[in-house]
């Protein structure tokens, strides 16, 4: 983590150089959406931690900046290599954008060895530009220079996810980075000693919600299997999910179905992002009454701990991520105060005013008859 600057000395007598650096830095962030239940960062959703559903497109950042330094005069080139490592629950999509300052590069002023890796969970890639400063122009060594790339990733289904606050995480879904760069000007101009930053980190979390079907009552006994749900967003729309190792993973291809299982009665759902949602009941086994909805609350608020280099989780203020969903057997009465008990009253009315009008007319022709 240094850098060298061209100098000649000559020395007459003992004498003390100080040698002259300008090392550049480096910084990964990761993109939060604004899900109504955190807090999505100071900087326009850009931090260090976000939260996201498995297989929801988000973006990382990594921005390197080159100081201002006249020493980088004596570089003829200057090459940056970006090393990126992400953690094997991210999935790698593409490459968004590649900048040095305001110009957005093309593919042919970078390499990636990224989009042809066979393998793009946890993966671990480099994006290198040879020339920076043939880019950056006029303003390499005079201001400082930013170099900016933006990939688009996912959490796969062996994203690690989270179901209680924790004070410090080193591992989970951690995507890290480290910069690679020119430090010796004195190898012919080229720089061709490459110092390395020290590695910078980020978190992606995701929830998990613990579901269990009872037939009356929790026992181990009641398992009821075969009830089905579908699990809706704020906006009212069922999430579609793929049974996976015993969990319902969000999948856009899948199914909006969630089946308690033959045995346990479970149908745990992994991979949610912060946020609300209902569960509801779409078919009830035979001889049961359908339960309630229940509405999941995951409030999530998650932030870097600096001084460990780790990050922290707080999910206070949510409920339900473990339900035990119960069904009654047999037939059960509208609840009080509700339409149903309205409707009985209604009728048990009219069928007292029909009998009294029948008796009267029947008293009145009785006396005709006479």
């Amino acid at each position: 983590d240094d850098a060298n600057s061209a100098w000649i000395v000559q020395v007459a007598d003992n004498a003390t150089v100080d040698i002259k650096n300008a090392k550049p830095t480096v910084d990964k962030q990761i993109a939060d959406n604004n899900d109504g239940e955190v807090e999505t960062g100071d900087n326009n959703g850009w931090g260090e931690t976000a939260d996201h559903a498995i297989n929801e497109s988000f973006q990382f950042k990594l921005t390197a900046t080159i100081p201002a330094d006249a020493d980088l005069a004596a570089y003829e080139t200057y090459k940056l290599t970006f090393n990126d490592t992400m953690s094997a629950g991210v999935t790698f999509d593409s490459i968004e954008s590649v900048k040095v300052g305001d110009t957005t590069l093309t593919t042919a002023q970078y390499a990636e060895t990224a989009t042809a890796a066979a393998n793009k969970a946890g993966l671990s890639w480099t994006l290198s530009i040879e020339d920076v400063k043939a880019i950056a122009g006029a303003s390499f060594g005079t201001a400082p220079v930013t170099v900016e790339v933006i990939y688009n990733a996912h959490l796969n289904e062996n994203a690690i996810v989270s179901k209680e606050s924790v004070d410090s995480i080193s591992d989970i879904n951690k995507n890290t980075v480290s910069l690679s760069y020119s430090n010796n000007p004195d190898s012919t101009g080229t720089g061709t000693t490459d110092g390395k930053t020290t590695e910078d980190t980020v978190w992606a979390f995701t929830y998990e919600v613990d579901n269990t079907k009872y037939a009356n009552s929790k026992a181990a006994e009641n398992i009821l299997a075969g009830a089905e749900f579908n699990l809706k967003n704020a906006e009212g729309t069922p999430i579609t999910f793929k049974l996976v190792d015993g969990f319902y993973i969000p999948d856009a291809s899948g199914s909006a179905t969630l089946t308690s299982a033959e045995g346990t009665g479970q149908f745990n759902i992994k991979g949610l992002d912060a946020g609300t949602y209902t569960l509801t009941e779409t078919k009830t086994p035979d001889d049961y009454n359908k339960c309630d909805n229940i509405t999941v609350v995951i409030k999530a608020t998650h932030e870097e701990n600096a001084d460990e280099a780790s990050a922290k989780l707080s999910l206070e203020g949510s409920s339900n991520m473990v339900n035990d969903v119960i069904n009654k057997s047999g037939s059960t009465l509208p609840s009080t105060g509700g339409i149903g008990t309205t409707l009985f009253y209604l009728g048990g009315g009219c069928m007292v005013a029909v009998a009294g009008i029948f008796l009267i007319t029947k008293k009145r022709m009785s006396k005709n008859a006479e």
